[in-house]
């Protein structure tokens, strides 16, 4: 298993000093401040320590998928039961007298499918479209070693779940082609409404345009006055005319998108679990967690490597290194959703905070590391990446 580095510069593993120091100044720009004149710090490092967050791929059935064995990501099926889109489909089935009726059976319809529900789950499925080309190899060498996260989902376990989902897809694949078809019904009675409504518009103004030339053939001069008359009238008959349509085509468009919904919410499951991921994969990847304490108490902050170059001086460092980059492109939205996965868990799981602050105190990066951590903000001071305050508040966070 491989760990991915926590700070690239130039397309290697940066010096710890630096991965050490330009964590801790991020940390200083998050930490709460109070005064007005001068800012003094009203929240205390307690400790800073570095997790490696395990995902590999697991290949079944000719088919590889990414597993998260922390089980913090997701991927769920979110539908409502077909049975009854199809009641609703029964509802306004038939022949169509009027668009007032066919609204009101339109409305029944609508109120016979329900809210979409959880129908099922595969915790610690990472999907593809996330993680999509943004792995790449890289070089091991100077790393600060981190505290891997424990598993909470076996292989076992995950494999069991994506064999259920893979039966569950067979029957989507029907479902969604059954839905298509009752989509396919309703764009047409709405294209044909559409269509016959333009007709009837159409001769609307036909009639009232032999009327006008009538008007002026035989009232010459003295047309005008019933020729704004005339115009009048026709268009408030048009207007009627589309009011009269107007709330069954709401309508009908309304049901149009929920089913339409319901097929992309198949859709994207069937994708999620179709959609195959490189072999081979087997990684560590890295965070920095910093635990602060205030008088509102203790708050943990993420610290992903995508945030490297946003730290509390800009883009400085970036400009200072050159090409600075992540081991996962930061535009991706994997370690977005990482580094909200982990913070959240750390906010809402009591379980998971208490464990992360027992091995954060053991592993104290800043004890372990501080004369290293030091000669990191120093070289960023002399290269004037920090300035001298900016320097003095991290060093004082060591200190």
């Amino acid at each position: 298993m491989r760990s991915l580095p926590h700070l690239l510069v130039s397309g290697r593993q940066a010096e710890p000093e630096f991965e050490l120091a330009t964590s801790l100044a991020y940390v200083a720009s998050k930490r709460k401040k109070a005064g007005f004149i001068r800012k003094r710090p009203v929240e205390q490092l307690d400790f800073l320590i570095k997790v490696l967050w395990p995902l590999r791929t697991l290949t079944i059935d000719r088919r590889t998928y990414f597993f998260d064995p922390l089980g913090l990501f997701c991927t769920t099926l979110e539908i409502e039961p077909l049975e009854n889109i199809r009641e609703a489909m029964q509802e306004i089935s038939g022949p169509i007298f009027s668009t007032e009726e066919f609204k009101t059976k339109l409305e029944k319809a609508q109120q016979q499918i329900p809210d979409p529900e959880v129908q099922y789950k595969i915790e610690g499925f990472v999907p593809v479209s996330i993680a999509k080309d943004v792995l790449r190899e890289l070089i091991e060498e100077g790393e600060i070693p981190g505290i891997k996260l424990q598993s909470r989902i076996s292989e076992r376990k995950f494999l069991e779940k994506v064999k259920g989902a893979t039966k569950v897809v067979d029957q989507l694949k029907w479902e969604i082609s059954e839905i298509k078809g009752y989509i396919s019904s309703l764009i047409g009675i709405k294209d044909s409404w559409e269509k016959e409504l333009k007709e009837k518009e159409e001769q609307i103004k036909r009639t009232y345009e032999t009327r006008v030339e009538d008007a002026r053939r035989y009232l010459g001069s003295k047309a005008e006055p019933e020729v704004e008359k005339l115009k009048a009238e026709m268009e408030s008959e048009i207007r009627k005319l589309k009011e009269a349509l107007e709330e069954p085509l709401k309508v009908l468009s309304s049901l149009l998108e929920r089913l339409e919904a319901a097929v992309y919410r198949r859709e994207s499951f069937v994708k999620t679990l179709e959609k195959s991921a490189p072999e081979g994969l087997d990684l560590e990847i890295p965070f920095i967690i910093a635990s602060l304490s205030g008088k509102e108490g203790r708050r943990f902050i993420v610290i992903p490597p995508s945030n490297v170059s946003k730290v509390g001086i800009g883009g400085k460092i970036k400009k200072a290194f050159g090409a600075m980059v992540v081991p996962i492109d930061a535009r991706s939205p994997l370690y977005e959703r990482m580094g909200s996965l982990l913070e959240e868990e750390l906010h809402s799981n009591i379980g998971f905070s208490a464990q992360m602050s027992e091995m954060g105190k053991e592993t104290n990066l800043i004890v372990k590391y501080s004369d290293l951590i030091m000669r990191g903000i120093t070289r960023l001071r002399d290269m004037e990446i920090l300035d001298e305050d900016d320097a003095t508040e991290v060093m004082s966070m060591v200190l």
